[in-house]
């Protein structure tokens, strides 16, 4: 997509003008990127941490989390108020998290007791669609539930159907998830319920209208469709850094 960007840029001056009052010399840019060490140290005590073995991806997320505390106190940031504040929003993201959950696993045993997804698994597969067919299926349905639901619900909701087709055609869960994530992803960018495009306006304000804001992501929309039929085409696009992370254990 970086490269999507570019290419446009430079077709195209006038969709991202460079004001005459911007300093953009390369002595600039590298005294920029000074400011980015505490980003780039909380990126690679993350990953190392899950390269060395030191902790799983789930402990990883408290390595992160640790790393952030330490990088707000060096910075001089780190106070009480602030503290409390992130205490109180992580616990209400956490209990939305838990509720979508909750009401997920009591769906999914539903369709489960009900039989309801051996129902529709063993429909899709009396349908003897090919392996690609059926991914066309699957994005034409993330691409439709990305319109009214969030990330979340839209996986809670479709794995126990999804996740059996995938494994009969001996395709790995891992690649699967994958290209379900940048599905997901977006599912935040498209009306009426981007997500991100709302934040996105919250921040903008009102010097851009929220129909704008879509229309600017539409191409977005379009380079990461492009991306997920490279990762259909070629799988191994999703699975050579697993697979380097699982030799290196």
């Amino acid at each position: 997509m970086a490269t999507a960007v570019m290419i446009t840029c430079k077709i195209y001056p006038e969709t991202a003008p460079i004001s005459s009052e911007l300093d953009t010399s390369w002595k600039t840019r590298w005294k920029t990127l000074k400011s980015l060490w505490a980003a780039a140290a909380l990126f690679i005590s993350v990953l190392g941490a899950i390269y060395t073995g030191f902790a799983t991806p789930d402990e990883a997320a408290a390595v992160g989390v640790v790393g952030a505390l330490l990088l707000v106190y060096i910075r001089g940031n780190l106070t009480w108020e602030r503290v409390t504040y992130s205490f109180i929003d992580s616990a209400k993201v956490t209990a939305m998290i838990f509720l979508l959950l909750g009401a997920g696993y009591i769906f999914s045993t539903f369709l489960s007791t009900t039989g309801v997804v051996s129902t529709m698994t063993g429909w899709i597969k009396s349908l003897e669609l090919s392996f690609f067919m059926l991914m066309v299926g699957i994005v034409i349905l993330y691409l439709f539930l990305g319109c009214f639901l969030d990330a979340i619900s839209m996986m809670v909701l479709t794995m126990p159907v999804l996740a059996p087709l995938i494994t009969d055609f001996d395709m790995s869960l891992v690649w699967f998830g994958v290209v379900v994530v940048v599905m997901m992803a977006i599912g935040t960018i498209t009306p009426p319920l981007g997500l991100n495009c709302f934040v996105m306006k919250g921040a903008l304000g009102d010097d851009y209208a929220l129909k704008d804001i879509f229309a600017g992501s539409l191409p977005f929309v379009f380079l990461m469709l492009i991306t997920v039929g490279l990762m259909v085409i070629f799988p191994e696009i999703c699975l050579w850094l697993p697979e380097l992370m699982k030799s290196m254990r």
